[in-house]
């Protein structure tokens, strides 16, 4: 599943109702709102998903050439009826996602 942002495309990590984390193979910024798109490879694409960022950290490790340089952490910000249904579909049908919150996981650690 990817998430597509203005800067680029990178793996989304984890997913819940209230928002996701994904990782970027660049080192970056990005501005505390913004807009994004979700893909996933059985079709879905979620458009211009308002998101405001809770979190942004370096984790990238010099010796893997494959991991990421970046972790960011988003919640969604006035989704529109649209928007919701097609998360609430996408969540519905994935793997990945668990009913406990992981922005509240995220913001106790």
């Amino acid at each position: 599943m990817l998430a597509i942002t203005g800067r680029g495309t990178g793996q989304i990590f984890d997913i819940g109702r209230e928002g996701l984390s994904f990782g970027c193979l660049y080192p970056h910024s990005f501005p505390d709102t913004w807009s994004m798109d979700i893909l996933d490879a059985r079709g879905s694409h979620i458009r211009e998903l308002q998101v405001r960022k809770i979190w942004e950290k370096k984790i990238g490790h010099p010796e893997l050439s494959a991991s990421y340089e970046l972790e960011v952490g988003v919640e969604f910000a006035e989704l529109t009826d649209e928007q919701s249904d097609e998360l609430e579909f996408l969540l519905d049908n994935l793997d990945l996602y668990t009913p406990c919150s992981f922005l509240e996981v995220q913001r106790n650690q």
